[in-house]
């Protein structure tokens, strides 16, 4: 066998791609085997987390109130998504929204799944103030669970809307939303 080194590096590894180690536990001990990248993926659950990036326009921020903007699609047949962490970034362009506040501290923008009630399933609350922001500006939003629970229902989507009479009327900034979660199987197995 040549000195690693010498070979060529692959273009995109491909999860049927293999790789040469030692396997320790098998019969006889410490053989050298070949092992694909789908099998250290599944061994180290690399899709553990995963993040995605939704860009909302202006047009649909201002129509939250009437127009749910879909983050994620439906997760599937007895699968779900578990929210882990949620930064919004307002890439201010010269209007400033002006989202309503009604001081209660449950309004606001609220990313919530296509099922059950909105309390009960809404762990990130954007409060107006990071909002109404006349500066580009990221903000970290904290889970906030009014009793500790959120119930993982099938099939279900992340969907940002308005709550609690949160509307604007102006504003003309993107913002975009950067969500990370798990994908989890609804079985005995998760």
């Amino acid at each position: 066998m040549a000195k690693i080194s010498s070979y060529t590096n692959v273009g995109t590894p491909l999860l049927t791609d293999k790789l040469i180690g030692t396997e320790v536990g098998g019969t006889p001990p410490n053989v050298t085997k070949n092992f694909t990248i789908q099998q250290l993926q599944n061994l180290i659950d690399v899709t553990k987390y995963k993040q995605v990036i939704k860009k909302i326009t202006p047009a649909e921020m201002l129509s939250l109130d009437t127009t749910d903007v879909e983050i994620l699609p439906p997760a599937g047949a007895n699968k779900t998504y578990n929210p882990i962490d949620l930064l919004v970034y307002i890439d201010f362009n010269s209007v400033a929204y002006n989202f309503t506040d009604l001081g209660n501290g449950a309004c606001g923008i609220v990313v919530k799944r296509n099922t059950g009630p909105a309390g009960a399933q809404s762990p990130f609350k954007i409060l107006p103030a990071s909002l109404n922001s006349s500066s580009k500006k990221t903000d970290k939003i904290y889970a906030s669970m009014a009793n500790d629970t959120l119930t993982l229902f099938n099939d279900a989507s992340i969907l940002i809307r308005s709550f609690a009479g949160t509307v604007a009327n102006q504003g003309n900034s993107d913002i975009y939303i950067k969500l990370t979660y798990q994908d989890i199987n609804l079985s005995t197995t998760f």
